[in-house]
Order: C-alpha cells, then structure tokens, then sequence
C-alpha cells in the first residue's frame, strides 16, 4: 500500500513489527492530521473500528485477516495489559495446530464491548501468572495449559490434542505436571480462572 511510505519511520518500523497493525490513535499521537489519517485509512483494512492492516485492502473482511493479524488487532484493541489466551496462546505456542476461528484474549480489571470474531475475558488482576515476554503477548504457559483443558466439556478435541501436544513438547516439569491436575474435574481451580459450565469464565 503506497501511503505506508507516508508514515513516519517509527510507525512502519512498528507496523512490521505488528504484522501491518496500527492504529488511529497512534497515527494522530504521531502528528498527522485527521484529514491525512482519514484519507490513509481510506486505503487499508479496518480489522476493528479505529485500527487498521495496512498490508490489506479496504475491502477485506476482518473474519479473511491473518490470525496474526486479528491477534495484533486484539491486542491494541483491548490495551496494554491484555494477553493472547486460551487456544490462542496455544496455537501462538504451537501446542495446537488448527487455528482458531476467534481470538481470545484476557483482559486485566476491564469490560469491553462485544467484537464479532474477538472474545475479551475479564480477569483479576494479580491471580495469574505474569504474560511471557514474547510478541505477541500470551498467559504463561502454565495457564494456557490450565485454560484450554478447562474447555475439554465444549471442545473435546482441541483439548486432547493439547493433552497430547504438551506430552510430547519440550516443555517445562511444571506445565506437564499441571495437566493432570487440569484434567482432574475434581481439582480446585485456581482463583482467577472460574469454571461456569465447563468454560472459562
């Protein structure tokens, strides 16, 4: 897309750090005017209202964006704070193959707004594990782990796959110990992480 070339450097150096995702907010904190911002986002992709996918056209659909993409997106979208999660970390981690059809992500202390295509799940702060510094931001594996098998009642298969995948993974001591522990439907869960019918909270 040509006005990427119209960016300041830093933004494309942060786009392609992005997958191409950026947002309105950071093009005006940037010094462009809303009338430049207008005109370039006129051009790209909009994957959730007020942020973009530059390497895309205006016509493509969210739901046909990469899932990198969506997760980027995600993330902006829900703040600084929030982290892929669920089979989203674990498809980020390679311990599920198939890609999800959604992301999801855990959002410290906040409510969002529905998104169709993004599942934003609130949660304490200070009862999880911090994020791995990894991009794109994720729960440590010990709760991606505990999240995904949690869903075992809706998804079976994605699940066992999980089960499967962290048995033969290179992993630490501590992540395989905590499946059968994840796996136990007598197990206590942990505060943070409360089970409503099955899924995640």
């Amino acid at each position: 897309m040509g006005s990427r070339q119209d960016l300041p450097p830093h933004l494309r150096a942060r786009a392609l750090e992005r997958s191409g995702v950026l947002s309105r907010t950071e093009l005006l904190q940037a010094g462009l005017a809303p009338t430049v911002v207008a005109r370039m986002a006129g051009e790209w992709a909009t994957v959730i209202p007020g942020i973009y996918c530059l390497d895309a056209r205006p016509e493509t659909a969210p739901a046909r964006l990469s899932h990198a993409v969506r997760v980027e997106a995600g993330l902006l979208h829900a703040g600084p704070r929030a982290v892929a999660s669920g089979l989203t970390a674990a498809h980020l981690d390679g311990l599920v193959d198939r890609e999800p059809h959604g992301v999801t992500l855990h959002v410290p202390g906040r409510r969002l707004a529905p998104v169709t295509g993004w599942s934003f799940v609130r949660v304490t702060p200070g009862h999880r594990l911090g994020p791995r510094p990894l991009t794109p931001r994720r729960t440590a594996m010990e709760d991606t782990v505990l999240d995904v098998v949690a869903l075992r009642d809706q998804a079976a298969a994605p699940a066992a796959a999980l089960g499967a995948s962290v048995r033969r993974a290179r992993v630490d001591a501590p992540v395989r110990r905590c499946l059968p522990r994840a796996q136990d439907p007598h197990r206590a869960r942990r505060p943070g992480v409360p089970l409503r019918g099955g899924g995640l909270s």
